[in-house]
């Protein structure tokens, strides 16, 4: 088996591991029904979905040496996935409620505007979306808004916590966190040269 086909097995694994993730969750905490199920795993997957193509940010070399892949398709590829996902979420959500207020960011209080974080969430990654199709004729700009992502995901994440049925159990606090954790990370990371450049034009300029 060639190196590149056994990287690539690697990334299958993993990948299928943390998608089997919420399907565990079901099996441990059962579902009421077809809706109640939707909900929860679109709502699961589109979060592993964000994360992960923010995560693979972190070397793109390496994501095409190791796995013969060019970041951009594993990139659209994983963003494809969050989108259908984290729409579906609401959808399914709207369909069991019969209401399309689920779809409204709440701001009567602090409190409910994060309890209900997923609501105002899912309009930032659609703005981000638009922002990167349209990045050829934005320049740099698209970039900033497009960082919009990174909000999503701290509204998802808390809301998550704070009314995610999924989210008693321990485990998917850890695995979860640990994504979220990553991602910053991630983030945090690839600002360092934005940063210190920054500061170097900043000393030139006293």
């Amino acid at each position: 088996m060639e190196l590149k086909t056994q990287w690539r097995t690697l990334l299958a694994v993993i990948l299928g591991t943390l998608l089997a993730i919420p399907i565990g969750a079901l099996i441990y905490i059962a579902p009421s029904n077809f809706l109640d199920a939707t909900i929860r795993l679109t709502a699961l997957w589109g979060f592993i979905g964000l994360a992960l193509s923010a995560i693979m940010n972190l070397n793109k070399k390496v994501l095409y040496q190791k796995f013969g892949l060019k970041f951009m398709q594993f990139h659209h590829f994983m963003a494809i996935f969050s989108l259908i996902t984290a729409t579906g979420h609401p959808i399914a959500f709207a369909i069991q409620r019969m209401s399309l207020l689920v779809f409204i960011p709440d701001f009567s209080s602090w409190y409910n505007f994060w309890l209900l974080g997923g609501r105002p969430a899912l309009f930032l990654i659609y703005i981000a979306l638009i922002a990167a199709l349209l990045r050829k004729k934005s320049k740099n700009a698209w970039k900033y808004i497009h960082w919009f992502n990174y909000l999503a995901l701290i509204m998802v994440f808390v809301h998550a916590l704070l009314i995610g049925t999924d989210f008693q159990m321990i485990l998917i606090i850890i695995a979860y966190s640990i994504l979220f954790l990553g991602v910053f990370v991630t983030f945090g990371y690839l600002r360092i040269p934005m940063v210190k450049k920054w500061v170097e034009k900043s000393k030139k300029e006293k």
